[in-house]
């Protein structure tokens, strides 16, 4: 007969408080998410946000000095800097939404071969340099129409994380993180379910939701919405694992989302570019930057 051993009395006590410490957690974790709820005004959602908007901004001014200290930063008058000061400005000054965000609204470019923007807290904004060669190449290609309205897209979206918040709300997310992976460390099983059911659904979210927001910016600020699509349809940033595997959604995947945004955001360009008093200027004011502009951009492939 087969025989059934049980558990030593250290096992069961093992057992026991880990049960313990598990419900403990998760009614903590409960009670620190019913505590934390509120509704994000620009898009009505209901969600976890555990800091306020003070100690966001005293976070953003450490964090981003601490990173322009290693950082290469352009100088203001760089006409690659220049391009992207003079379209940021017009997003945020054009748009209701930002200029009554509680930011102090910064944007620095930095020498980098890699292509990439993104939102830091508290309004703060960086652009690398390797995203303006990468425009420029596709301008070039014929996969977009403008660099200046798909910065527009790229900063459009980035405003938008900030507006929205979302790198304090992820961070709101945290306290849970810890003791999560603390009991599951041993576990790739539960590690992925963390990653593929929490974590990453919450990222595509914030992803889609600074689409929406950035595609309505940039249209009332006067740039062509279409150019997003345009944008995304030229990007591939998916993993290997496809939608599914990344926080963000592939380009095929977005543009599409913004191809149903466009009807309402090509009335707001519509309005915009009827009613604007400062279209002219500013295209006159690229034209006056686009050949240094260009000639930098040639300077940084020669360099290479």
């Amino acid at each position: 007969p087969r025989v059934v051993q049980s558990p030593s009395p250290s096992t069961l006590r093992l057992d026991q408080a880990l049960l313990a410490v598990t419900v403990t957690t998760v009614l903590a974790g409960g009670l620190y998410v019913a505590v934390n709820q509120e509704v994000l005004e620009v898009t009505g959602r209901q969600r976890t946000m555990a800091f306020s908007v003070e100690s966001e901004k005293e976070w953003a001014d450490e964090m981003y000095l601490e990173m322009l200290e290693e950082a290469e930063v352009l100088p203001y008058e760089d006409p690659r800097n220049l391009v992207l000061q003079s379209i940021f400005l017009r997003l945020v000054e054009r748009n209701e939404v930002a200029r009554s965000a509680p930011w102090d609204w910064e944007l620095v470019t930095i020498e980098s071969d890699e292509v990439n923007a993104f939102a830091t807290l508290g309004g703060k904004l960086v652009v690398m340099t390797g995203l303006l060669a990468a425009m420029e190449e596709m301008l070039e290609a014929g996969k977009i129409g403008s660099v200046s309205d798909a910065v527009a897209a790229v900063l459009g979206h980035e405003i938008g994380h900030a507006i929205a918040r979302h790198s304090a709300e992820n961070l709101s997310w945290l306290p849970l993180q810890i003791p999560f992976f603390a009991f599951s460390y041993k576990s790739p099983l539960m590690q992925s379910i963390f990653q593929y059911y929490i974590q990453l659904p919450f990222s595509r979210q914030n992803e889609y939701e600074a689409d929406k927001i950035g595609i309505t910016l940039m249209a009332r600020a006067g740039f062509d919405p279409d150019e997003a699509m345009l944008l995304q349809a030229a990007i591939d940033q998916s993993s290997s694992f496809g939608e599914f595997g990344s926080t963000h959604p592939t380009g095929g995947h977005r543009a599409t989302r913004l191809e149903k945004m466009l009807p309402e955001a090509r009335v707001e360009f519509i309005r915009a570019t009827m009613t604007s008093h400062h279209s002219a200027p500013h295209d006159e004011y690229m034209r006056l930057l686009v050949n240094p502009f260009r000639e930098a951009l040639a300077a940084m492939k020669l360099a290479h």
